[in-house]
């Protein structure tokens, strides 16, 4: 509630209005319920919501990028389908691959430096990949094996690969740059958490990339190594 009043308070100060009805608030807590009191601002309340479009991205409580990955996979699915005069003309192969990478695989990873991914996550980005390809060769899925198909284009499996890259290149721009990302990144929040496996968290994947701890990629990441 406080914040509230702060953001409107600094709004007024700019000439700028709060419009409360356009205003939403979302709250990332896993001991919220129904019964917690709902936000209001002047004596309107402020619609509470799971999730919502920030940036081109999409945000919810529980911080689930898979709902994203989905969505952008979707997007990026129909950028192909648009495509389907481009992949039955005669252009060289190599050609249309340059081209679904600067087209569909841009609209696909859009946001993904941000990314938490899951295994089933991992699965679907490659699958999507292999998909794209066998557009550009017309095959149907059942024709012919995943291995075949990179073989007759010359490509390997470049997708996930490019949003690791990505991701490397954010981290380490965050580590050697004092900001709010780096607080939030490094720092630390107060309490105890709840009982059970907690859920994989973005620092856990750079982790897993690059095989280092959070300390020690932290160190080659200002070092430019």
């Amino acid at each position: 509630m406080d914040l509230l009043k702060a953001k409107q308070s600094a709004s007024e100060q700019r000439g700028l209005l709060l419009n409360t009805k356009k205003t939403k608030v979302m709250i990332v807590d896993t001991g919220r319920n129904d019964t917690d009191a709902n936000f209001s601002l002047e004596g309107d309340v402020i619609e509470e919501v799971e999730s919502f479009e920030f940036l081109g991205s999409i945000i919810n409580t529980k911080s689930d990028c898979t709902q994203e990955i989905k969505r952008r996979l979707a997007i990026a699915r129909g950028v192909v389908s648009n495509l389907t005069k481009l992949w039955k003309s005669k252009l060289p192969p190599s050609l249309k691959v340059r081209l679904l990478k600067s087209t569909a695989f841009a609209v696909a990873s859009y946001g993904s430096e941000s990314w938490t991914m899951k295994l089933s996550d991992r699965k679907r980005l490659d699958s999507f990949e292999l998909w794209c390809y066998r557009r550009i060769l017309r095959i149907p899925w059942t024709a012919k094996t995943n291995e075949w198909v990179l073989q007759e284009l010359g490509v390997q499996k470049t997708l996930r690969a490019d949003i690791i890259s990505r991701k490397l290149s954010y981290v380490g721009h965050i580590t050697r740059h004092h900001c709010l990302q780096k607080t939030i990144v490094q720092g630390m929040v107060e309490g105890k958490r709840k009982r059970g496996r907690p859920a994989a968290s973005w620092l856990d994947d750079i982790k897993i990339i690059t095989g280092l701890s959070i300390t020690e990629a932290t160190r080659a990441a200002a070092d430019r190594i």
